[in-house]
């Protein structure tokens, strides 16, 4: 988004906090827009994580070091809490319009970790000019949450979701065909504990003891469940392929179009642009229920499991299975997810904060 707002000629100052296993290279732009600079703060300590106001004091000084807070127009602060309060101390002091975008980590980790602050969370909301929310899902479980739901309604005139985008690669190789059957299930995602590929392959192989056509390709690498996924992938060769970390270009693009359907039960998701770049290719998609994509798209693209259990994902691999000429990825408007559209989408929403309009007109 920061390279498709440079082009519409936005000057950008991105604040980025430094962890130790932060790589600095991976947050270069090349900006065309004189004066846009993305800036580091020091690096952050185990401390840090620990103690939260503590880590904003330090981030707070590091960006003040700059000399740019005061001359900004806006601020978006990527985060709720983390960023959200950076954004708060910048309206305090230069009174700088901001807007919010409330994340899974918002909800699913400060929310149920750390309750006791949603009395800055709730400073936060009051300030900020608008709340946005990068899925339905998102939106939803946010204003549901117990802490939230009581002042819900102060809230809800602020809220709007845009979704995030896919990158072109996947717009430009848009492949909407319908297959006659489903038999090659695809998944793509980190091996941890949260992307649950472990349950998938456990669902997976249940299912398959009475359908022994079925084949699963797994791509991936890196996470504490790696090892384990590679020894059941061994231990099931005949059926299941691992294919390790695979780029995006055109080899992930042919993995994609040999499969039929793809399946990803990960426990909690900010949106989950995997699902997305799966339906461009014409794949339907088993997702998690109330995370991610669920409630995003109108038309029948998926089924919504449970990802804590094994039956229920079983259960929904053999839906997909079963009703599969009932699915349908050819009516989704991929432009949705074009970042040059969302980025100008963002623009006039600063433009709309910046230029309120008047009431004597």
């Amino acid at each position: 988004m920061y390279t498709q707002l440079d082009r519409l000629g936005v000057r950008q100052d991105i604040f980025t906090p430094l962890r130790k296993h932060s790589n600095r290279n991976n947050n270069q732009i090349d900006f065309t827009v004189p004066g846009s600079a993305v800036r580091f703060s020091g690096v952050l300590s185990a401390y840090h994580r620990i103690f939260f106001k503590q880590k904003i004091r330090t981030l707070y000084r590091d960006l003040e070091t700059f000399g740019v807070a005061g001359d900004c127009d806006l601020v978006h602060a990527t985060t709720l809490f983390s960023d959200g309060a950076l954004a708060y101390e910048l309206f305090r002091k230069y009174g700088k319009p901001y807007i919010v975008s409330v994340r899974n980590t918002d909800i699913n980790m400060f929310l149920k970790y750390k309750p006791h602050l949603i009395f800055l969370a709730r400073r936060i909301l009051d300030n900020a000019a608008r709340l946005v929310f990068i899925s339905q899902s998102n939106l939803d479980n946010f204003f549901q949450h117990p802490l939230v739901a009581m002042f819900a309604l102060r809230y809800w005139s602020k809220a709007l979701v845009i979704n995030n985008g896919i990158e072109q690669l996947w717009l430009q190789n848009l492949h909407p065909a319908r297959r006659s059957c489903a038999k090659r299930i695809l998944f793509i995602g980190r091996f941890d504990r949260n992307k649950n590929a472990v349950r998938l392959i456990q669902a997976f192989l249940a299912l398959r003891a009475s359908r022994p056509e079925l084949r699963l390709s797994l791509v991936g690498g890196a996470g504490p469940h790696e090892e384990k996924v590679r020894q059941l992938a061994m231990r099931h060769g005949e059926c299941i392929m691992y294919h390790g970390p695979v780029a995006p270009g055109p080899e992930l693009i042919g993995i994609c179009r040999a499969s039929d359907m793809f399946a990803m039960a990960s426990h909690h998701e900010t949106f989950g642009l995997v699902y997305v770049e799966a339906l461009s290719q014409g794949l339907p998609v088993l997702f998690t229920r109330g995370q991610g994509i669920d409630g995003t798209f109108s038309g029948n693209v998926g089924v919504a499991v449970d990802p804590a259990s094994v039956a229920d994902i079983r259960r929904g691999l053999e839906q997909m299975i079963d009703n599969y000429a009932g699915f349908d990825t050819s009516q989704i408007c991929f432009d949705n997810f074009d970042w040059e559209r969302i980025a100008a989408r963002y623009l006039d929403l600063y433009h709309a904060i910046l230029s309120p309009p008047s009431a004597f007109r």
